[in-house]
């Protein structure tokens, strides 16, 4: 709740309504080959959806494969030694309901009860991938420097 109004998180909606659109207004239907590919935010969500997203590709493609580009964030402390980033990815996993946005296969698989939250990072994630990926990464972008191992996030 803000401010007393209740707070909705779309995502799988979102994903749903890109490729409606791709199909019918930019011919996904006649598509052979996709590749899914996203940058930072984006590579990481290359890495929780590409398996759901083949779900919504037409049976014309053919080829059918992932590259996620610096979407590997890593979960560890900051250079002060606190846990910051998981425990905003922990946090975001809750507010979201997040537990049907992600791989299925990893969430299922978390045990104890209460570790799903963790689905929510890459390598967490493509553990159960079935997409044939493509890794590039770089060993720190600059978002993860700045707002992973130091925590201060600023604007670029």
């Amino acid at each position: 709740m803000v401010n007393g109004d209740p707070i909705h998180f779309r995502g799988r909606a979102i994903i749903d309504a890109v490729f409606e659109t791709l199909t019918e207004q930019h011919n996904l239907a006649a598509a052979r080959n996709v590749l899914l590919t996203g940058c930072s935010a984006g590579g990481l969500a290359t890495y929780l959806h590409a398996d759901y997203v083949r779900t919504l590709l037409p049976a014309t493609v053919a080829v059918y494969k992932a590259a996620a580009i610096s979407g590997f964030f890593l979960m560890h402390d900051t250079v002060e030694g606190k846990a910051v980033y998981p425990s905003e990815m922990k946090t975001i996993f809750s507010l979201a309901n997040s537990t049907s946005g992600l791989n299925a296969a990893c969430v299922a698989d978390k045990v104890p009860a209460g570790d799903e939250w963790q689905c929510n990072f890459a390598q967490e994630s493509y553990k159960y991938t079935r997409t044939p990926f493509f890794a590039l990464n770089s060993a720190l972008d600059s978002w993860q420097t700045l707002c992973i191992y130091t925590r201060y996030c600023l604007s670029l």
